[in-house]
């Protein structure tokens, strides 16, 4: 019976039971409320997108973009430990490693430039890396504290699939550090330090607890030979001659002398050494403190939104002003999944509400006339 119909009976009958509209309304809001709940309408059921689970390894950790996948496994110098990945729809394969700074080109010394300066480049990450175009494909490298974020895109003649991947690679608990020419320097210092610094300390002990010239001159010439290898591994980070290379080379001679004195079995030259040590190790700090002052202030507090070329070529050397401190993100950058469609529409159930109320309440008017 439609509504009409219904207050038409209602009108009839309104002398006899003034209460049949209220029964009337209540049956309406039953028959609606029996169709809403016995399925007649019914929204798709609320399915949450699938959040993607990071890859790990090599010392990096990513998120693959579209297209990229697991696997693709090949011989590339210096990539041995490689994370490796595959992109069939693009025909590339691509490794992902961090590695330790051996050239201020930043790139592992298996896979030379050739001569080609690097392009820096903006990826989507707001991070610049640097990107060499080598004869079988792309090569990226970021400086972090931990080593050098690289990528090796093989096959590739387009930059957009590897800049993607690129931009999703994150180094955990390390910090980017700034493009230049320092940055291979700044990314190689903690390992050599923390090497020579338990060297200093094995040799000092060895050196205060020696009871013979013998065993002055043996702890004397591990000393020197620690300074010396820091040296040479920081030497070959930088271009320049810098000011840590150059102290820790003056120290190992200072240790060398020291050797030499305690072999002859001479006292003067011996204390004369000593004091040249005590000299050399004094300047030493001194250079290291700075050099960390200056590695410190490297360190990229966060992306760049400022709104430059997507490519320049060439590195830049030039000092670029660290920018503000972004809210602090998680190692990983986790796209937010997208809203799906569905869930529960209370749209229709409303609608049907509304309608029988204003059925009552026309019932009800008519009752009344």
């Amino acid at each position: 019976m439609s509504a009409v119909r219904l207050v038409a009976t209602v009108r009839s009958k309104r002398g006899t039971d003034p209460s049949l509209a209220l029964v009337a309304g209540l049956v309406i809001v039953a028959v609606l409320a029996g169709l809403a709940l016995g399925g007649v309408f019914k929204s798709e059921p609320f399915a949450p997108a699938k959040r993607a689970v990071p890859l790990s390894g090599a010392g990096a950790r990513l998120q693959l973009p579209a297209g990229w996948a697991r696997g693709g496994a090949s011989d590339l110098p210096g990539f041995e430990r490689a994370l490796w990945l595959r992109n069939s729809d693009e025909d590339l394969r691509a490794a992902v490693a961090v590695l330790p700074a051996v050239s201020p080109t930043l790139l592992p010394a298996a896979l030379p430039a050739g001569g080609a300066p690097p392009e820096t480049v903006r990826l989507r990450s707001g991070y610049d890396v640097w990107r060499y175009r080598l004869d079988r494909g792309l090569v990226y490298a970021a400086p972090t504290t931990a080593g050098i974020a690289t990528v090796a895109c093989l096959g590739a003649t387009e930059a957009a699939a590897c800049d993607r991947l690129a931009s999703a690679v994150v180094v955990p608990s390390a910090r980017r550090l700034e493009l230049g020419r320092r940055a291979a320097l700044f990314s190689g210092l903690p390992p050599v330090v923390s090497r020579l610094e338990a060297a200093r300390a094995q040799g000092g002990r060895a050196l205060g607890a020696a009871t013979s010239p013998a065993a002055q001159a043996i702890a004397a010439g591990n000393l020197a030979r620690a300074h010396t290898a820091a040296a040479v591994s920081l030497g070959s980070l930088s271009s320049e001659s810098e000011r840590l290379p150059r102290a820790l080379t003056a120290t190992a001679s200072a240790y060398t002398a020291l050797a030499s004195a305690a072999r002859a079995r001479i006292p003067a030259p011996y204390a004369k050494a000593g004091r040249t040590v005590a000299g050399a190790d004094a300047d030493l700090r001194r250079a290291l403190s700075a050099t960390a002052a200056s590695a410190d202030a490297a360190v990229v507090t966060g992306p760049s939104t400022a709104k430059t070329p997507a490519t320049t070529t060439g590195p830049s050397t030039a000092k670029r002003p660290a920018s503000k401190p972004a809210s602090r993100a998680p190692a990983t950058a986790v796209t937010a999944p997208k809203k799906t469609s569905g869930g529960p529409d209370l749209t229709l159930p409303l609608l049907l509400l509304f309608a029988a109320v204003a059925t009552f309440f026309a019932v009800r008017q008519a009752l009344r006339q």
